[in-house]
């Protein structure tokens, strides 16, 4: 690699390089679940050495998104109904308790409601897209959006954690799970449901609806 092709990359490359193969996986048109990412490929693709890529891959094997074989390699994370089912059981404890938080903590105020409310109009619009494939993928993208502003709101450093690395595991499975029109409608009736919840501080709505998630995923 030349000295000139050095000074064009950023400071903390794994990062980057981790983040330019979630966005690969996540859109779903350069990797599937299952598929193999290899080292070479991805170092001559960003003219990078293998090393920063191999570092990569071990943050997105800590995030659950990819998954090493020995002496095979590195495959994007395929999760069985069992496991996607674990996930979600600890998705929705975490969840209680971050909900919980923002309301009795008072952690959202209007400059936030008004940001959650124009992001159910983004939700809404995406749901009126004719392509399939890009409902689905923009939808998710959404979904995980909602999700990461309402956790960053909290102080649970641990939670913040677990549920990140939880999201873009879940993020994997919405590919499959928001196919038709009604998988993507109902993901937004749940927002449409906490985002009440949050706003009229009815911690029971907002449990019953994550109670409501859970069943549809046993």
């Amino acid at each position: 690699m030349n000295q000139e092709a050095k000074v064009v990359l950023p400071e903390n490359l794994n990062h980057y390089i981790a983040d330019y193969l979630r966005r690969k996986i996540f859109c779903g048109d350069s990797y599937r679940k299952g598929d193999q990412i290899v080292e070479r490929d991805i170092a001559e693709e960003l003219n990078v050495s293998r090393s920063p890529v191999r570092e990569a891959l071990k943050e997105l094997e800590h995030q659950g998104i990819v998954v090493a074989k020995p002496r095979v390699g590195w495959f994007v994370a395929k999760h069985t109904e069992k496991e996607l089912r674990e996930i979600m059981e600890v998705r929705t404890m975490l969840e209680l308790r971050v909900f919980e938080d923002l309301i009795t903590g008072d952690r959202l105020d209007k400059e936030d409601f008004a940001l959650l409310d124009g992001h159910m109009k983004k939700e809404k619009r995406m749901i009126a897209e004719k392509d399939s494939w890009l409902r689905t993928v923009g939808f998710a993208d959404l979904d995980m959006e909602f999700h990461m502003f309402l956790l960053e709101k909290t102080d649970f450093s641990l939670i913040k954690n677990i549920l990140r690395s939880l999201y873009y595991q879940i993020r994997l499975s919405l590919l499959n799970n928001m196919c038709s029109d009604d998988q993507v409608e109902l993901f937004h009736r749940r927002h449409v449901i906490i985002l009440d919840g949050l706003k009229n501080k009815d911690f029971s709505k907002i449990e019953k609806v994550l109670s409501i998630r859970r069943q549809w995923y046993k």
